[in-house]
């Protein structure tokens, strides 16, 4: 199969991913066999640069699923920066850099029941969570201001989340960005970025 893959154009093969990588929990009908094959077909360097590609410049669609299901190879762990700096859809470029703030990244491994309500017997399917750690492909800082640039507002209510976890251990790159996110246009935005400057005046 690996080796009908190396020969295949990579753009079907990154088709096929596209289409099965968002779905194949939800089939039931993909075993750990399969994955296993799907899995290490993304760890093929032209199958993995084509991906990052792919992702990177797809305007619509699940990317951000379909980077967290690529994730559990490290086929794309040496394109973190670009992917959280250049995708064009603002929940991927949030997806990188969160994996890269935390230093995981986090896919959903599959579905199981959990009771609400033993009484009246009441269930509901809920997404079972898988990590890997992951090295940044930047130092924190580098990535937190970059974050706080973002053009996007999803991408810039993560670094003022990070910038509120992280403040003691900035020093004064901290103060300047809490100014910077607290006197953003997006409401959601000023507000972490607020709550950093107060957090940051109570340290002293």
């Amino acid at each position: 199969m690996l080796l009908i893959a190396e020969l295949t154009d990579p753009e079907i093969i990154i088709d096929v991913l596209f289409i099965t990588f968002p779905y194949w929990d939800s089939w039931g009908r993909t075993g750990s066999t399969e994955k296993d094959i799907l899995m290490k077909m993304v760890t093929l360097e032209k199958i993995a640069e084509e991906l990052k590609k792919r992702l990177i410049t797809s305007p619509s669609g699940p990317v951000a699923t379909i980077f967290s299901q690529a994730g559990r190879s490290e086929a794309l762990d040496s394109f973190l920066g670009e992917i959280a700096e250049l995708s064009v859809q603002p929940s991927l470029r949030a997806k990188a850099y969160r994996c890269q703030f935390e230093g995981k990244i986090v896919w959903v491994e599959g579905m199981a029941w959990q009771w609400i309500d033993k009484v009246y017997g009441i269930q509901r399917l809920t997404p079972v969570l898988n990590e890997r750690k992951i090295s940044p492909t930047r130092p924190f800082l580098e990535n937190l201001k970059m974050a706080a640039a973002d053009r996007s507002p999803m991408v810039r209510r993560i670094a003022g989340e990070m910038l509120i976890r992280e403040s003691k251990n900035l020093g004064e790159e901290a103060c300047k960005l809490a100014k910077i996110l607290a006197s953003d246009r997006s409401p959601s935005v000023a507000e972490r970025g607020k709550y950093a400057l107060a957090d940051l005046e109570k340290q002293g």
